[in-house]
């Protein structure tokens, strides 16, 4: 059932002689109703899009922060998960699983290694779609030295980034479909994220249509589609920490065999693309209308001018 277009509704306006604003109200109100009216379809219909996310970082929190979610229907979910499960009885941790570390210690390295290239092969061939975002944690430093003093705000960029990919990929569907997002709880940077979350889902446009709202946090051992998303961000972080680091290193293979899938994409914010969102941030105040646009953004949310405010308000509009 697709959505209907101006042209179908505007064949329900009122009689000839209606003024105008008041056609065009209700046509509005047409709209909004048949918007809606598909929203509640959708979730009676199991159409809507279940979005799972984690985060992965180098061993130091210094070099490299990211970010992934995947997406699915929850009939696929549930196609998915009972193979997953049953190859990991203990809760797979990518990081761990990659690194003989934590639960995975004492077992033989290419046990861990087969488990983990398994777990990706499930990935490869499963309808499962997904995107991560990482970034350069002492480029972003140095090219937004204005942004708020907190370790994890590189993060948050990574994690506004997801959001806007999985809503590139519910545009896609026909008609376009809604996402639940549910990430790994973690209590350093569980309320920030929410806010923000929040924040893009009270603006008008923006990602705002494609997400349902608030944001659930649940534990990764306990869920295990959130330690699919753990995986892919595990893959994006050491994508660009292999292209920046000190010993530069060819992609890893699990990263090609999934890139190969055309189904999973990462976003690399290497000093290059900050640069570049830098230049677009401070180009601001060279046009007069982003200008006033921008001051009557800022009023309207309380907050203050300032290089981080500035690419957050061009990346929400």
């Amino acid at each position: 059932m697709g959505v209907h277009s101006k042209a179908s509704i505007a064949k329900n306006w009122p009689e000839r002689g209606t003024p105008l604003s008041t056609a065009l109200a209700q046509f509005d109100e047409a709209a909004d109703y048949r918007a809606e009216r598909l929203r509640r379809e959708q979730r009676e219909w199991g159409m809507m899009l279940i979005a799972y996310g984690d985060d992965s970082y180098d061993k130091k929190e210094a070099r490299v922060f990211a970010a992934a979610a995947v997406v699915a229907r929850q009939g696929d979910w549930d196609a998915f998960l009972p193979k997953w499960k049953t190859r990991n009885p203990i809760p797979f941790h990518a990081t761990d699983c990659d690194s003989d570390q934590g639960d995975y210690q004492g077992r033989d390295h290419w046990e861990n290694k087969t488990l983990y290239a398994s777990n990706v092969r499930q990935f490869v061939d499963s309808p499962l779609i997904g995107a991560g975002v990482a970034i350069s944690i002492p480029d972003y430093w140095e090219v937004f030295p204005f942004a708020p003093p907190d370790k994890w705000w590189p993060y948050y960029l990574c994690f506004a980034g997801v959001l806007s990919s999985i809503c590139s990929i519910a545009r896609l569907s026909i008609p376009p479909e809604t996402i639940k997002v549910t990430f790994d709880n973690d209590p350093r940077k569980e309320f920030n994220s929410g806010q923000i979350f929040d924040f893009i889902g009270n603006q008008p446009g923006s990602l705002a249509p494609c997400l349902e709202d608030g944001i659930e946090f649940r534990n990764h051992r306990t869920t295990p589609a959130l330690q699919v998303a753990d995986l892919l961000a595990r893959e994006t972080m050491k994508d660009l920490d292999n292209r920046i680091g000190q010993n530069v290193r060819w992609p890893r293979q699990s990263l090609i065999e999934l890139l190969r899938s055309k189904r999973f994409a990462t976003v690399l914010y290497d000093r290059p693309k900050l640069e570049e969102h830098r230049a677009i941030a401070d180009s601001l105040h060279a046009d007069p209308e982003k200008g006033r646009a921008f001051t009557k953004w800022l009023a309207s949310n309380g907050i203050k001018d300032s290089i981080h405010t500035r690419f957050r308000f061009i990346a929400e509009g």
